[in-house]
């Protein structure tokens, strides 16, 4: 399975590491993040300016990393369109804080899940409480032998 990661809080965030690494259990992974925190840009996506996208260092040794200064649904459109990469599914996070209730009609996070899936892909968005990253590698593990099934 190919996995691209992909997140609001910006290309330097924990949980973006956390999830990156997690990816990696279950197939090839591609990191394509904003350079910068985009929390709250819900569906953004940048039509009539350019923006930049920058191959970085990889964040987890051998995930091809690169870095975009706009959205995290443009991430996905990169990857897509852009860089022509393939990958079967989205995984978006996590996020600093849950994304719950009308949180949802903001959230980056779930914005780049949403894209995935207007490009015919599967997507997943996680998210914990803020701050509250203690948990969340065991919680990851639960998801992923459920993913695995």
């Amino acid at each position: 399975m190919r996995i691209l990661v992909t997140n609001d809080d910006g290309l330097h965030s924990y949980g973006l590491k956390i999830l990156v690494q997690f990816a990696k259990k279950l197939g090839e992974v591609i990191c394509i993040a904003p350079l910068q925190e985009q929390s709250g840009k819900s569906h953004c996506i940048i039509i009539k300016e350019p923006f930049k996208v920058v191959k970085c260092d990889d964040i987890i040794e051998g995930v091809k990393t690169y870095g975009i200064d706009s959205t995290p649904a443009d991430c996905v459109r990169v990857a897509q369109y852009y860089l022509k990469e393939e990958f079967d599914i989205v995984f978006s996070g996590v996020n600093n804080g849950y994304n719950l209730g009308e949180d949802v009609l903001y959230s980056g996070t779930i914005g780049a899940a949403s894209e995935g899936v207007l490009c015919n892909k599967k997507a997943i968005a996680f998210s914990t409480k803020r701050d509250h990253f203690m948990h969340i590698e065991d919680e990851l593990e639960q998801i992923i032998d459920f993913i695995k099934e």
